[in-house]
This record gives structure tokens, C-alpha cells and sequence, in this order.
């Protein structure tokens, strides 16, 4: 099943799992106001087709964001380090990855390969 939202397309891999392209080069700006808005209502919609809904925290954005910036592979401890200067504890930035993982924005397999998060799915 794809799904139109704005510029990106959705695909529904199963009731599980949800992909959606995201723009991590909009530059600083509006612009980017504009998309960190819609992606955040992206989200939102892809989650609420999961069936589980929670608050995502705007810090959990800008971790995000930063994470795209640093190529498409980063140590968990980078990850750590991003979270420490958002104000994230180690169990905050667990709790992104698991969710960005579940909704698609990035891999991540604690159990497979707990060191690594990739971000660039192409």
C-alpha cells in the first residue's frame, strides 16, 4: 500500500513497518521550519498506522537531524555523544533509535550489530 504526503511517498512494508523518504540537506531557514513541521506530522500519521501513538520529543528531531548529517553509518557511541548534548541520557537516545528504527527513519539491530546505527538506507 503507498501512501501521497506531501513530496515524500510512503510504503507500508507491513503493519509493522512504515518507509518514508526525509530531506536531511533543507538548508537552515525557513525552509527547514517548514520541513521539521511536516516530518514531525509525517511521524506522527505513520505511527498512529501502527497502532502505538506517543509524544515524540522535539530533541529527538534535532538528534535525528544530526544523525543524517554524519554519513550513513555512526557508532552508537557518536550517538551517545549527540544525545549527551541535546540533554539526552543514554536511555533516552535507546529509546529514539528503537523508535526511528520501528518508523523507518534508520536501522538499527541491538542485538545483531549494538554498535552501529545505519542512517542512509540508499
Amino acid at each position: 500500500k503507498i501512501l501521497q504526503k506531501y513530496d515524500r511517498v510512503l510504503i507500508r512494508k507491513s503493519e509493522d513497518e512504515v518507509i518514508f523518504a526525509v530531506n536531511a540537506m533543507a538548508p537552515v531557514g525557513e525552509e527547514r521550519q517548514q520541513y521539521t513541521e511536516e516530518l514531525q506530522d509525517c511521524i506522527l500519521k505513520a505511527v498512529e498506522k501502527t497502532g502505538e501513538v506517543i509524544d515524540v520529543p522535539l530533541k529527538w528531531l534535532a538528534f535525528h537531524l544530526d544523525l543524517d548529517k554524519k554519513g550513513g553509518i555512526v557508532r552508537k557511541s557518536e550517538c551517545y555523544k549527540t544525545g549527551e548534548i541535546l540533554g539526552m541520557g543514554k536511555s533516552d537516545v535507546d529509546e529514539a533509535l528503537k523508535y526511528f528504527d520501528k518508523v523507518g527513519l534508520l536501522l538499527h539491530y541491538p542485538d545483531d550489530v549494538p554498535d552501529l546505527v545505519f542512517t542512509k538506507m540508499d
